[in-house]
């Protein structure tokens, strides 16, 4: 997250546009002063009443691939292992915020709302906290809450450049406006093969039946969806087993036909489509040190860069430790050949 100034380019940004989010500034001279140029990319979403879903956000104008939606930090904070101390912890890091925060965590979804008042911060922060820290803590933001669930998502989020408990939000694809922005809350892998039914069990955890796009196809469309997803899920399985005994040209075989899948429904697992292409490229440039089938490999890896740089600072800097991984890897591949 840049906290420069936004019109003079300061280091000692200290604020935040309180209508995105997205932009700095060190005085509120420099901010009004910059307002006629910042309207107009200012706010990217509103939150309202969404049918059927309580409450969500739709885009407030036009948002392109890669268009960060917002970026926040965490207003609350638990590590995984404080669970016997969680109430207590919860409760004085929230009566340090200002009342408009503690305001707004109240207003996210409670599972319980005529439930016991001494458990609802409790209650709203198992809701609605996500993981980070690589899992090992849970972190509670007050806008990202807001995004509803889809097995067909068209934003993602990862962690911010400079605080790895910042979170940004980007567009996965393009979204005009007064669509919902929605999300898969269920890991980008796992969401590529599971099956609806599968996908189902494992939103329990946040009390509701998904009926996004995808969910309510007609039944045999539905079946022809679990299906390519199971196939994406056998050929994944197979790479691992051919490259055990080092059968290479197999598991390119395997990678190039999963990512012939994944493409098929592409929409709804854009988020790991760079990590299919890069195993592309990566059993490909094995192939090619080791003296096997040689094919332009630049393709994969190009798509690969394109999506994880739109995607954000996470994925690119995963996409960067994963090339110089392939790279060290067929080093030590070619340095053994040569002995």
């Amino acid at each position: 997250m840049d906290t420069k100034c936004s019109l003079c380019k300061k280091e000692s940004a200290l604020h935040c546009c309180s209508g995105c989010g997205l932009v700095y500034y060190c005085t509120s001279e420099c901010q009004k002063e910059d307002w006629k140029n910042h309207k107009p990319n200012c706010k990217t979403f509103i939150v309202k009443k969404i049918e059927n879903k309580g409450f969500g956000m739709v885009a407030a104008r036009t948002l392109n691939q890669g268009d960060l939606v917002l970026a926040e930090n965490p207003v609350l904070l638990l590590p995984k292992e404080e669970s016997a101390r969680r109430a207590r912890n919860l409760q004085l890091q929230f009566e340090k915020l200002i009342k408009s925060k503690q305001n707004q965590i109240l207003s996210l979804h409670d599972d319980n709302p005529s439930g016991d008042e001494n458990s609802k911060l409790r209650r709203i922060f198992e809701s609605n906290a996500i993981d980070v820290n690589n899992a090992q803590s849970a972190a509670l933001y007050t806008n990202i809450p807001r995004i509803n669930h889809s097995c067909s998502p068209n934003v993602i989020w990862g962690y911010g450049k400079n605080n790895p408990l910042s979170k940004e939000v980007r567009a996965l694809k393009k979204i005009s406006k007064g669509d919902e922005i929605l999300a898969n809350y269920i890991d980008s892998w796992q969401a590529s093969f599971l099956s609806h039914i599968h996908r189902q069990k494992v939103l329990e955890r946040w009390n509701f039946v998904c009926q996004c796009r995808v969910c309510s196809l007609p039944a045999d469309k539905l079946e022809e969806n679990d299906g390519i997803r199971q196939k994406i899920f056998i050929q994944h399985s197979l790479i691992p087993k051919y490259m055990s005994s080092w059968n290479v040209a197999k598991a390119v075989e395997a990678a190039k036909m999963k990512l012939k899948l994944s493409i098929q429904i592409e929409e709804e697992i854009l988020s790991s489509l760079p990590s299919t292409l890069l195993e592309t490229y990566e059993l490909l440039r094995i192939a090619e040190v080791m003296g096997g089938q040689s094919e332009n490999t630049k393709p994969y890896l190009e798509k690969a860069r394109k999506l994880s740089t739109a995607y954000g600072y996470s994925f690119l800097q995963g996409f960067n430790e994963k090339v110089q991984s392939i790279e060290n890897q067929c080093l030590e591949i070619a340095s053994r050949k040569a002995r």
